[in-house]
């Protein structure tokens, strides 16, 4: 495979079609297998043409040279010595980090999207075919299928899979269920966070359509917006952002610093909007301006929170059912902040998508909303149908959490304060005052009162936030010396 994957690449990047390239260095391969099959190596050479063969004579052993012939021979060695078999199995032991890495970065390689669409135009190749998968795995692997990459125009932006991580202390403290922690705030992309995996599909979409521009809104701190502007940069799209100031907060950082200096630091048009003001009909009406002008807008729903977007936290919830595997641990809860409704309608169809009983239970940061678990429902149904899920059969799954919200949105909670507090104090773990300080909040009061089942794990999602905690900088002086 990596010869066939090299042979690709130096074709694409010669200016070669990935069509032209797919044919030449792997649907071909089949046909000199089945010559090789049939009469050996000679049969395969008086069967293709004359430059081919040719070719195969004197290029043939530039490709495998001495120097590879070596690597064999070492490769050998490892495998007589049982040096091989002994890095498998610990690799087996600590979960298959390295594997499962590797092997996603094989599934979302050029090739195997190209090839899936050709493949679809040729029906008769999946007739009598030797592997399937749906048969093979079941429930989990029809979800794996459905959430091909090849199905949907998906990115690679973020650094996926993110780690599952103990809170050792945390949870001892607690004298709860073992408390783990999601690092969707390590999804690196502009100090990453939970919008990455959502832009991941929207972004895909975009480019699918055409476009030549996004749009998108959010609060004066916006984290989705901020991921929004450095997604759109990396694919070469104008980015044009719709604020609004929900909140009057009297640090000058608020309007200087976090989120809104990356914003201009990345280069996004930036529109200040009256609160008042709906945000949708403000991007619709940029859109119409700027098509009038000769772009391609594509809209993108604050907090990417459609159901395209939601198939970012359906494919999320696949990779944390396989991170407790990998560690030995039934995951009975996952616990995240939920605003605009599209990590957790994500959570719930995917979930549902590969057959898990595991609660997913969003804390309401957005107390003003009520129509929350409206807009949970709709992603969820939405996200559901792009997966081929009846939507009727997780309407029930819409669990929110209210009152560790605080007094509004982005307005920061003394118990929020003491969060943030503990958990940098008790795991170095730093979190956001909007979003994941509230949420965690709720998190640890709800084991106090023995919400959750003690013999399986809670699953706490970090969902990023980090550049907003610098728009706040009066909560939490720091402590130095008169003088210093």
């Amino acid at each position: 495979t990596s010869l066939i994957m090299a042979a690709y690449e130096t074709l694409v990047e010669a200016g070669y079609a990935p069509e032209m390239a797919y044919f030449e260095c792997l649907h071909e391969v089949k046909l000199i297998v089945d010559l090789i099959y049939e009469g050996g190596l000679a049969n395969m050479r008086y069967s293709v043409s004359n430059t081919a063969e040719y070719g195969d004579y004197s290029r043939g052993p530039r490709v495998i040279d001495d120097g590879v012939r070596a690597e064999m021979k070492k490769i050998l060695g490892e495998i007589q010595t049982g040096k091989f078999a002994g890095e498998w199995v610990g690799e087996c032991q600590a979960g298959q980090p390295s594997f499962k890495a590797m092997r996603r970065r094989g599934a979302e390689h050029s090739v195997e999207e190209v090839g899936a669409r050709l493949r679809a135009m040729m029906p008769w190749i999946s007739e009598g075919k030797l592997v399937d998968k749906e048969k093979n795995y079941g429930r989990r692997g029809r979800a794996r299928r459905a959430m091909d990459r090849s199905r949907f125009a998906r990115l690679r932006l973020g650094h996926l899979p993110t780690p599952l991580e103990p809170l050792k202390r945390l949870s001892a403290e607690l004298g709860g269920p073992p408390v783990f922690v999601k690092r969707d705030d390590a999804t690196g992309l502009a100090f990453g966070g939970n919008k990455t995996r959502k832009l991941e599909f929207l972004l895909g979409d975009a480019l699918r359509a055409g476009a030549d521009t996004v749009i998108t809104a959010g609060g004066l701190q916006s984290n989705h917006v901020r991921q929004s502007a450095a997604a759109a940069n990396r694919q070469g799209l104008a980015c044009h952002l719709v604020l609004q100031r929900y909140l009057d907060w009297p640090d000058a950082a608020y309007v200087e610093s976090g989120n809104l200096l990356l914003d201009g630091l990345l280069g996004a048009r930036i529109y200040v909007a009256p609160p008042e003001r709906s945000r949708d009909d403000e991007m619709a009406g940029l859109a119409a301006r700027l098509a009038a002008e000769g772009a391609r807008p594509y809209v993108i729903p604050a907090g990417g929170s459609n159901a395209v977007g939601g198939l970012g936290y359906a494919a999320a919830a696949g990779e944390i059912l396989d991170q407790g595997e990998a560690l030995g641990i039934e995951i009975g809860a996952v616990v995240f902040a939920t605003a605009s409704g599209g990590t957790q309608g994500g959570l719930i169809a995917g979930f549902a998508l590969a057959g898990a009983a595991v609660e997913v239970v969003g804390i309401n940061v957005d107390v003003k909303d009520g129509a929350l678990a409206d807009k949970v429902a709709r992603v969820a149904a939405g996200t559901a149908d792009l997966l081929g899920l009846d939507a009727a059969s997780i309407a029930d799954k819409v669990e929110i959490v209210d009152g560790y919200g605080g007094e509004a949105y982005g307005v920061p909670s003394p118990e929020m304060q003491e969060t943030l507090r503990l958990l940098a104090r008790r795991e170095g773990l730093i979190l956001d005052p909007v979003y994941t300080g509230k949420a965690m909040a709720g998190l640890i009061a709800l084991v106090r009162e023995g919400r959750f089942a003690p013999d399986k794990a809670v699953v706490f999602i970090h969902t990023g936030g980090l550049p907003g905690l610098f728009a706040y900088p009066s909560l939490f002086p720091p402590d130095v010396p008169a003088g210093a």
